[in-house]
Order: C-alpha cells, then structure tokens, then sequence
C-alpha cells in the first residue's frame, strides 16, 4: 500500500475502568493514539429514503504498524472517525508482516 493512502486522521480510544469514591467501578473511555488510515465503506449500510441518505455502518480502517497496535483488541478499543464512534468487530495483523493492520469497525447507533 502506498502512504498516501493513509489519509484520513482516526483516533482510537482505550476503555479504563476506576473506582470511584463508593468503590463502584466505573468505565471511560481515554484517548490511546492518534494516527492516519486508509478507509473502505463494505457495502452499502441503510439507505433512508426520506433524506436520501446512505449510511455507511461497516467500515475498514487499514493503519500503519505501530508498538502501540500490539495491544490492540475488540473488546477494549474503539475507533473514533468525523466525529462518529466504531466499534471495533476484528482485527487482520495481515499476515504478521508488521506493516499494516485493517481494523473492521461497525458505526455505534446513537
């Protein structure tokens, strides 16, 4: 894949978990890192017919290789993209060359 490719800032978030003065646990979500992706809507998603809009639920993000990648799992990351939240559904280390990483990501309904 050429770099130019990777156009597009995401950030990905980490979910942490505290306690809080009661000793409830409590989760958040914190900035982890930001970097550039190259991005592909897989199919269509829902059309809404009334606007005319198509929205583009399943996405693929394909980022560079970073330390911080290694870490990277579906339960406990998300992708954040234009203002929209993905949660991550798998994750392709494609073929362990330590080049690129394709995270597949599904929009979070609001």
């Amino acid at each position: 894949m050429e770099i130019n490719k990777l156009n597009q800032k995401i950030k990905i978030e980490k979910q942490e978990e505290s306690k809080d003065e009661l000793g409830i646990f409590k989760a958040s979500w914190e900035p982890y890192f930001i970097t550039h992706a190259y991005i592909t809507f897989e199919g269509i998603g829902e059309i809404n017919f009334k606007s005319g809009e198509v929205d583009h639920s399943s996405v693929s993000f394909t980022i560079r290789y970073q330390r911080k990648t290694k870490e990277l799992n579906t339960s406990d990351f998300r992708v954040l993209f234009n203002r929209e939240i993905y949660n991550i559904l798998s994750i392709d280390r494609m073929n362990y060359k330590n080049k690129y990483i394709k995270l597949r990501a599904r929009k979070v309904k609001r």
